[in-house]
């Protein structure tokens, strides 16, 4: 009875364990997956931002030499200062940034003293947040939104400004963030964003709006262009609509092939029109169940090896004293005799007594 009891904890004990590691390593994948996608958004907008700032950094402070050395002209004599004002805007009006954005300066006192638009030259914008922001700081970053009149929503721009003191010049280089895209170079971070795995075949990638791999570890062009072309079509669909999160989806991965379910988590780059996807085949998550549910199941057998002959020693070691006595009682139960049972079964380990019990006939 008690070998049944223990195999029964053990079978007990097993499927609770299995449960609980089942719950976690589902969970643990679908953390996995969600982290990656942070991960690489974090990735992505860490990089990009380092390469508008240092592009926007190079040109203001590129633009400040040009000052100081037509200051020095000034000083010498060869120029006034209202003529190297005058060829300072020339210069500073002729530089395109990124396909809209411009270069302008701003005094202390919230005075355009350059800018494109002949209506905004020599304007007070000293009551505009961002104005106020610029005359503070003098120098480094600022990205903000910005909805130009006509417009339907904001969109992110950045600047950076660099101070001018003797013309009290803030000059500062803007554009849309979106306009810059082309200084950052996807494969800067290839490797990293490929590093990322799930399961055997899951992995990170990243598309483009229009449906290109930009990064994959096996595709390359546009999805129509695929074998499971119909497969991908709907998915990249749906993503479409949904910018970010999660679906599933059964995928057939070749024609004839059985579909397969497939987990993916998705997260949408507005302003790069990029999609970070990481995604993995939910069979594949059961495989590595499957492995765990065999090491629980080999732990199981391998514990009842173990305890099952060491409890039929116990009990044998047990009940082989009492069975003697019993024995030797019934043997006695004819007549009186002086009979000597051992007791071996004392409260105390290794305690061996003698009983002598008077047996009177009737």
């Amino acid at each position: 009875m008690e070998h049944l009891l223990i195999l029964f904890a053990l079978i007990s004990t097993g499927w609770a364990i299995n449960a609980l590691v089942k719950e976690t390593v589902e969970k643990n994948m679908i953390k996995d997956l969600t982290t990656s996608v942070v991960s690489i958004q974090k990735m992505i907008d860490t990089t990009v931002n380092a390469s508008i700032h240092n592009y926007l950094r190079g040109i203001g402070e590129k633009n400040i030499n040009i000052l100081e050395n037509l200051q020095k002209d000034v000083a010498s004599g060869k120029m006034t200062l209202a003529e190297a004002k005058q060829l300072a805007e020339k210069i500073l009006l002729s530089q395109p940034i990124g396909e809209t954005g411009y270069i302008y300066a701003l005094t202390s006192r919230g005075i355009l003293a350059v800018h494109p638009h002949d209506g905004m030259k020599n304007k007070d914008v000293s009551g505009d947040d961002l104005a106020k922001k610029l005359i503070r700081e003098k120098k480094g970053y600022v990205d903000y939104q910005w909805q130009n009149p006509g417009e339907e929503k904001e969109r992110a721009k950045v600047l950076y400004m660099a101070y001018f003191e003797p013309w009290d010049w803030i000059v500062s280089v803007s554009s849309y963030r979106e306009e810059f895209t082309s200084l950052f170079d996807i494969r800067d971070i290839q490797a990293d964003i490929l590093s990322f795995q799930f399961g055997r075949s899951g992995s990170s990638f990243i598309m483009d709006g229009e449906g290109n791999f930009l990064v994959h570890r096996h595709l390359k062009g546009n999805i129509s262009l695929l074998k499971d072309s119909e497969s991908w079509a709907i998915f990249f669909a749906e993503m479409k609509l949904a910018k970010t999160g999660t679906m599933k989806m059964n995928w057939t991965d070749n024609q004839g092939d059985p579909p397969r379910e497939r987990l993916i988590f998705f997260h949408h780059l507005p302003s790069l029109d990029w999609f970070v996807v990481s995604s993995v085949y939910s069979d594949e998550i059961r495989q590595q169940l499957g492995r765990i549910h065999r090491i629980i199941l080999s732990a199981i057998l391998i514990i009842l090896m173990i305890l099952l002959p060491f409890s039929l020693y116990i009990g044998r070691s047990v009940t082989r004293p009492l069975v003697k006595l019993a024995r030797e009682m019934e043997q006695a139960g004819s007549g009186m005799f002086d009979i000597r049972a051992e007791e071996t079964a004392g409260v105390k380990s290794g305690d061996s007594r003698h009983i002598s019990i008077p047996i009177w006939p009737n």
